[in-house]
C-alpha cells in the first residue's frame, strides 16, 4: 500500500505544472522551493536588505506524499500569509503528519525575487554621479576638476558588480548625502573592489 501510494504521489509531483521536486516558484513576496520531502516558504519582503530579519517556513514531512494533497495548494500562494495560515492549520491537526517549523534569516544573505534589481539605478545629485546596471556601474565625482571616476574593476568584475548594486539598493538614501570620497570609503570599507581613474585621462 505504502508502495503503491508513493507511486501516485511521484507521478503527481512530476506532472505539476509548477512545483515538482527541486522546483522553485515566486509570487508576491513569497518563495517557494520544493524538496522531496519538504517544502520551504521564504518571505521575500525584507531579501537583501542589511540589518533586516527573512521569515521561513518549512513544511516537513517523513514521506512526501503527506505532502501531495497541498501542491495545488502551495502553488498558488501569492504571500507569505497564506503560507503562515496554512501552518497554523496544519499546527491545529493532531493527527497530521505534516510538521512545520519556523527560522529567520538575515536579510542580506536572501537572494533577492528574480528578475529584482534588474533595473539601472541612477543617484545624481551635485557632488557625484552614480549609476548601477547589472553589467556594470560608475561613480564620478562632479566636485574635482579632473572628474575621478570608479567603475568595475578588469579582474572579476561581475562579483563587484553584485556587491556594489547590493550596497547601493541597500543605502540609496544615505548615498544621495555622501561625497565621493565618503563613497570610495564606505567600498573599501565593504570590501567592494573597483578601478578608478580620471576622465581626463
Amino acid at each position: 500500500m505504502h508502495n503503491t501510494l508513493e507511486k501516485i504521489a511521484n507521478k503527481i509531483l512530476k506532472t505539476s505544472a509548477k512545483l515538482g521536486v527541486g522546483h522553485t516558484i515566486e509570487n508576491g513576496n513569497i518563495r517557494i522551493h520544493r524538496y522531496r520531502d519538504s517544502i520551504r516558504c521564504t518571505d521575500l519582503t525584507n531579501a537583501g536588505k542589511r540589518g533586516k530579519k527573512v521569515d521561513e517556513i518549512t513544511f516537513d514531512a517523513q514521506d512526501g506524499s503527506y505532502l501531495v494533497p497541498f501542491i495545488s495548494e502551495f502553488e498558488k500562494m501569492r504571500s507569505f500569509k497564506q503560507a503562515e495560515k496554512l501552518a497554523k492549520e496544519i499546527e491545529k491537526d493532531k493527527e497530521s503528519k505534516i510538521r512545520t517549523y519556523k527560522n529567520q534569516l538575515r536579510g542580506v544573505d536572501v537572494q533577492l525575487p528574480e528578475g529584482k534589481g534588474q533595473d539601472k539605478i541612477k543617484i545624481l545629485t551635485p557632488k557625484i554621479s552614480l549609476i548601477s546596471e547589472f553589467d556594470g556601474f560608475y561613480v564620478k565625482d562632479l566636485t574635482d576638476i579632473n572628474e575621478e571616476t570608479i567603475i568595475a574593476p578588469r579582474s572579476a568584475p561581475k562579483k563587484a558588480i553584485k556587491q556594489f548594486r547590493m550596497w547601493v539598493m541597500q543605502n540609496e538614501d544615505k548615498i544621495k548625502r555622501m561625497t565621493f570620497n565618503e563613497i570610495v570609503r564606505e567600498l573599501m570599507k565593504n570590501k567592494i573592489d573597483f578601478h578608478s581613474y580620471y576622465g581626463l585621462d
